[in-house]
């Protein structure tokens, strides 16, 4: 059971991974907003 439950955390943590590497290079149009939000903050600060 315990090689099952590493197994399981580790695909889905590869998982997390790839989908935030993917939403860095190509933002959704929802994801945009977001970008641009971040940004605004780093300028103000």
């Amino acid at each position: 059971m315990d090689i099952l439950m590493t197994t399981a955390l580790a695909l889905i943590a590869t998982g997390v991974v790839v989908a935030y590497a993917l939403l860095s290079q190509r933002p959704t149009e929802e994801y945009l907003p977001v970008r641009i939000r971040a940004e605004d903050r780093k300028r103000k600060l």
